[in-house]
């Protein structure tokens, strides 16, 4: 009788044994996959901020050039009115 009493004791406490490391090892695993996704979560903020930052990049060459177009077209358009205008006062003497 005591041996069967110490039997199911022991086996109560590798029960609860075994609980906590069940516990334990899950809090682990949970922690491994709250840390793997805080990392892929850092890895693609740093793909969208090399993304944004290429946008602003190539944004502010489209706008240089087409300053710089819109310059030049400027420029031959003043270039042909003042032709004109030379040209006609020519004409008018």
């Amino acid at each position: 009788m005591e041996r069967k009493k110490f039997a199911f004791e022991q086996r109560i406490k590798n029960d609860i044994e075994e609980t906590e490391i069940t516990k334990l090892t899950k809090e682990e695993e949970r922690k491994d996959v709250e840390e793997q996704a805080k990392l892929a979560q850092m890895k693609k903020q740093k793909s969208i901020e090399g993304i944004k930052a290429k946008t602003s990049r190539v944004n502010s060459e489209w706008k240089a050039k087409t300053e710089a177009l819109i310059n030049s077209i400027d420029a031959d358009t003043d270039l042909k009115y003042n032709e004109i205008i030379a040209e006609a006062r020519i004409i008018e003497t």
